[in-house]
């Protein structure tokens, strides 16, 4: 097997694996009461926390996403967006009833 597949499977399960955060409800309140920068700040700390919990499933990638500030940029930049605008794209389609 090659090891740079079974990185990279192993990475983007971590990633699927903390994009929960939108399941989180201050995340989703503030996903919904806020722009993305001011977004930032609730989901940012809560992604931190989410790959902390989740260092004895993907101590790995965890280590590297803590150590390296360009990575962890990275990947919260694109986590972030991904789900402030399925919050975003939720809080839409809900009927008055539902919100």
């Amino acid at each position: 097997m090659n090891p740079t597949t079974n990185y990279n499977d192993r990475l983007v399960s971590f990633i699927w694996d903390v994009a929960d955060a939108a399941a989180d409800e201050a995340v989703r309140d503030a996903g919904e009461a806020n722009a993305i920068d001011n977004f930032a700040y609730v989901f940012d700390q809560k992604l931190q926390e989410l790959v902390m919990n989740r260092m004895d499933r993907n101590s790995d990638q965890a280590v590297k996403f803590m150590e390296n500030p360009e990575l962890r940029g990275f990947i919260t930049s694109l986590i972030r967006n991904q789900v402030y605008d399925r919050i975003r794209a939720d809080a839409e389609n809900r009927t008055p009833a539902e919100a």
